[in-house]
């Protein structure tokens, strides 16, 4: 796909962008396949000694050169292997997972301060020692709410004595999976505690993120009072500071329906933002001696002490790490363009922190920036040119505004099963606001560290705030624009995106050849979304869902479901869980039922449902399936010795205890029994 596409023929042969396809290989084949890193790592020296044995053989052969290019490809390839497999706790000898007792002592401290939940602060923490050994790894840990608790700190030591557990995965099929999340974060234990059982170390390391958080706390404390409601504080804290915590749920909702959510995540945008300020505030010392030189380092300082100010999150990381690619690119003689800088940086951070790849952040920043790059200029060439500064602005943004959505549509619906269409009208009204937003933000901010902001300066920045709040939430009521449940799965998105290659090859060749290959492509995803179709029409299944204090039954035939559920139908049919698998199944009716029937027949097997009515009826029919709903009390043993069921079924309807002492009587008496508060949902074969 790379060699036909014209903007990219300067970096055809751009020895980052070979590499970085190796390297991606061999990080996705590491999470594919385990292994003994030793092993790889020997085989990596090898060839790392034959590469070398090999440069300087090729020098004085020339054909022989393509030698030395493949075994760079299968070095580079054998590195992300490695990398991925060095952060499993399994290949780290000093990972605490290897001294996992029913309770530990361990000594940590907090490298990241996440979203709270209504019952508990989280924090991502990095575990220095357990129970006296010397120890590495990183973990999530919960604190229970308390008003009279003081938050943790970022780079203070602290040590609680609790049980360290695993995750729970998830309980229902389709549903956003949490511990795989975690997994791919390097996250594999968490720790759920109360804010008594920590104990303070009083020992403070030095670090980088501790003075960043000191300074936002300050930052805060100022900013507290002067004549910002809590909406408008919030929204500087996202902006400048990086931080969406303070965000009602209602307001996120809202710029996610405007398609506007990105505004609130400080990444690409924010940081794209603050290169073109720093780069037209910094044009004048171009004219001097070194001027160009100075000009980069001041650049890349700010850029890099704003990430440092932000906390250092992932997403500040990479943009900084791209736009500083980017700014060195355009210094030096022999200038580098945005395309290159953008492989360079892709390919190092992954280098670093293979993890990234995994990334949604991560993903759908690179795709809207190499959409940009690539769509910016067909978009802005169907506008008609004029001299109005106005006008070239609003072109300008439309362009960039639909490059980016492009590149990031297919992995949006992928992800989220959502697109905002008001994009374009969303992105052309807040964008130039976000600009003026974040120069003043940036001023107050600044400021504000020294408590001296100026009332007027505090009034206008707040007057901006609360009008883009307007417009985002009168955007946000046009529900009929915002397209959700859309089902769409992994090969189409690699169809679209390479649908949207061959759409750029033929705009910019416009021959015969460069037609067939869209219309190759144009009849490759047809055919999928056939097969697909034919597919999703042939679907049978049978789902019992863990729902706490509830029943919930699906039942798939073709695009259709039926949710027979034990309360309100209505509710349940619009639940978390059912949604998700609507959409994965690609459901287009949905049939709601109240569960009142006892005895159901799904496909061959036969089951029995008893409620807490406790009412187990002789039957002339083999019963394969025993499904306990609402805690029935009932004599079990009598019930396996009358039915003789092949399973038996608990689902979250009932009490612990109940359940616990139901399991005790099926291993006693050699049944299957499965409970979905601890298996998940369970599907009829």
């Amino acid at each position: 796909m790379f060699i036909f596409i014209p903007a990219m023929n300067s970096v055809r042969h751009y020895v980052p962008l070979h590499l970085s396809l190796f390297l991606v290989s061999g990080i996705l084949s590491g999470f594919l396949f385990q292994g003994r890193p030793g092993i790889f790592m020997g085989i990596s020296f090898l060839m790392l000694m034959g590469l070398i044995a090999i440069y300087f053989w090729s020098k004085k052969h020339y054909s022989k050169r393509i030698l030395f290019q493949l075994l760079s490809y299968v070095l580079v390839f054998y590195v992300g292997f490695i990398q991925v497999l060095l952060q499993l706790p399994a290949h780290q000898k000093k990972h605490y997972a290897h001294f996992i007792n029913p309770e530990n002592t361990v000594v940590f401290y907090v490298t990241n301060i996440l979203k709270p939940s209504n019952y508990y602060r989280k924090y991502i923490v990095k575990i220095q020692r357990i129970d006296r050994r010397q120890s590495l790894g990183k973990l999530l840990l919960y604190v229970q709410k308390d008003t009279a608790a003081t938050p943790l700190e970022p780079g203070k030591y602290y040590a609680v004595h609790a049980r360290i557990q695993k995750p729970q995965a998830r309980l229902n099929p389709y549903t956003f999976d949490y511990a795989s999340y975690l997994k791919k974060q390097g996250i594999y234990y968490q720790i759920k505690t109360r804010a008594a059982n920590i104990s303070d170390l009083i020992l403070a390391r030095r670090s980088l993120r501790k003075t960043a958080y000191k300074i936002k706390e300050q930052i805060k404390n100022n900013l507290a009072s002067f004549p910002f409601s809590r909406q408008e504080s919030a929204i500087i804290y996202a902006l400048i500071l990086g931080e969406r915590q303070d965000v009602s749920k209602n307001l996120l909702e809202d710029y996610a329906g405007a398609g506007a959510i990105h505004i609130l995540a400080v990444s690409g945008l924010h940081v794209g933002i603050w290169y073109l300020i720093l780069s037209f505030l910094c044009k004048p010392l171009e004219k001097r001696k070194y001027g160009k030189i100075i000009r980069l380092l001041l650049i890349l300082t700010i850029l890099w002490a704003y990430a440092l100010l932000t906390g250092l999150s992932a997403s500040v990381v990479r943009a900084v790490s791209m736009f500083s690619f980017i700014a060195v690119g355009k210094t030096g003689k022999r200038q580098t363009n945005n395309l290159q800088a953008l492989i360079t940086s892709f390919f190092l951070l992954l280098l670093i922190h293979p993890l990234y790849l995994f990334d949604v952040g991560f993903q759908m920043s690179y795709t809207a920036v190499l959409a940009i790059i690539l769509f910016y200029p067909v978009f802005y060439g169907f506008f008609p040119e004029t001299r109005l500064l106005l006008l070239q602005k609003i072109f300008q943004l439309s362009s960039l505004s639909t490059a980016a959505s492009i590149g990031t549509f297919p992995l949006s619906l992928y992800y989220f099963h959502q697109f905002p269409g008001l994009f374009i009208i969303s992105n052309l009204l807040i964008v130039p606001l976000l600009g003026i937003i974040m120069s003043l933000g940036i001023g107050v901010v600044f400021l504000a560290y020294f408590n001296i902001i100026p009332e007027p300066l505090a009034y206008i920045l707040a007057f901006l705030i609360r009008n883009m709040n307007h417009v985002v939430r009168l955007l946000a009521a046009q529900k009929e624009f915002l397209l959700q449940n859309l089902h769409f799965s992994f090969p189409s998105v690699l169809l679209s995106y390479l649908f949207l290659a061959g759409i750029y090859l033929w705009w910019w060749y416009k021959n015969r050849k460069s037609k067939l290959i869209v219309l190759g492509i144009s009849a490759l995803f047809l055919t999928y979304l056939i097969y697909e179709k034919r597919q999703s029409l042939q679907q049978n299944e049978v789902w019992a869902f863990h729902k706490t204090k509830a029943t919930i039954l699906a039942e798939v035939r073709g695009n259709s479901l039926q949710i027979s559920a034990s309360i309100d139908t209505a509710k349940q049919a619009d639940t978390y869980v059912v949604k998700a698998l609507k959409v994965a199944k690609n459901i287009r009716h949905t049939h709601k039922v109240l569960l009142k029937d006892n005895i159901l027949k799904y496909h061959n097997d036969n089951i029995l449902i008893i409620d807490s009515l406790g009412v187990c009826p002789r039957l002339p029919f083999k019963v394969q399936t025993l499904y306990l709903r609402d805690s029935p009390r009932i004599n079990l043993v009598r019930v396996i010795e009358q039915l003789h069921p092949e399973r038996i079924i608990a689902d979250g309807s009932n009490y612990t205890s109940y359940r616990l002492r139901w399991q005790k009587t099926c291993h006693k008496k050699q049944v299957d029994f499965y409970a979905t508060a601890q298996q998940g949902a369970f599907r009829f074969p």
